[in-house]
């Protein structure tokens, strides 16, 4: 059977229409169910990690907003106070 570079789950089942034992509609439904379901396992993974990484992002931009708020802040009392 060809193989394909990233695609070993493709072996698991019938991809090739006219082996012995894959010319039955369930053979066939299967392969695609095992295709779908891998699909679908690495793709959930990857959002995951990207909503993670998004999390975090928003957390290190809002610590960044605080940050420049304190700065500001403290600028703005030390031009207010009078001079000593």
């Amino acid at each position: 059977m060809t193989r394909f570079p990233n695609a070993d789950f493709l072996e698991y089942g019938c991809l090739n229409t006219q082996s012995v034992g894959c010319n039955t509609a369930s053979d066939k439904v299967s392969t695609i169910n095992q295709m779908m379901g891998n699909f679908l396992r690495i793709f959930t993974i990857r959002v995951m990690w990207l909503e993670i990484l998004l999390f975090l992002n928003q957390i290190h931009i809002f610590a960044i907003d605080i940050t420049f708020f304190m700065y500001a802040l403290h600028k703005m009392s030390v031009e207010i106070s009078p001079a000593s």
